[in-house]
């Protein structure tokens, strides 16, 4: 792969932060390195910072299909995000 593979993304980008560009791995504007994925029933998302060497997963057994189960998703992992920046490691 080589950098004309990444295409610069930010806020006004038409694609989101997990678009896709690698194989199974999505390349965020924000700098993180991970996948989203979900099937019926299930629903996922992992991404790592290699800025601070810390890591999101967010596994649900469940699925939606509406707004207010988008929002729950996505409110839980912001709360993650909150709690991960009160990680210390020596």
């Amino acid at each position: 792969m080589s950098a004309e593979n990444f295409a610069d993304r930010d806020h006004q980008n038409p694609y989101n932060e997990s678009y896709n560009v690698g194989i199974f791995i999505g390349f965020g504007y924000s700098g993180y390195i991970g996948h989203t994925g979900g099937d019926p029933g299930v629903a996922s998302m992992l991404f790592f910072d290699p800025k601070s060497n810390i890591g999101r997963i967010l596994i649900l057994n469940t699925s939606f299909s509406d707004q207010v189960g988008n929002n729950t998703f996505y409110g839980i992992w912001d709360k993650l995000e909150k709690y991960q920046a009160k990680l210390h490691f020596p």
